[in-house]
């Protein structure tokens, strides 16, 4: 497992906010950055769909970064495959 220094991107979006009043000098992400990371977390979203896969929990705390602020998508435990059933079984009490 690869480890990921800098957390997941919602915490780091919040504590380096220009308004953080708890970190003496964010450093907000540049607007390079941050499109950067919008297209890695596509291009992450693209190659699961490439291989008939659905994520199903993508949000800001499922993306890592790593000490250059490259984005890894992770918390898998909701992807389905496409072609994947899912059976619900109801019990229903006489």
């Amino acid at each position: 497992m690869e480890i990921m220094p800098k957390g997941d991107l919602r915490n780091y979006l919040r504590k380096n906010r220009p308004d953080n009043q708890e970190n003496l000098e964010p450093t907000p992400p540049t607007l390079m950055q941050i499109y950067r990371m919008s297209i890695e977390i596509a291009d992450g979203m693209a190659y699961l769909a490439s291989k008939k896969f659905v994520h199903r929990d993508l949000a800001a705390r499922n993306c890592m970064l790593s000490e250059d602020l490259t984005v890894k998508i992770g918390d898998f435990g909701m992807t389905r495959g496409k072609r994947m059933k899912i059976v619900a079984v109801v019990f229903n009490p006489c």
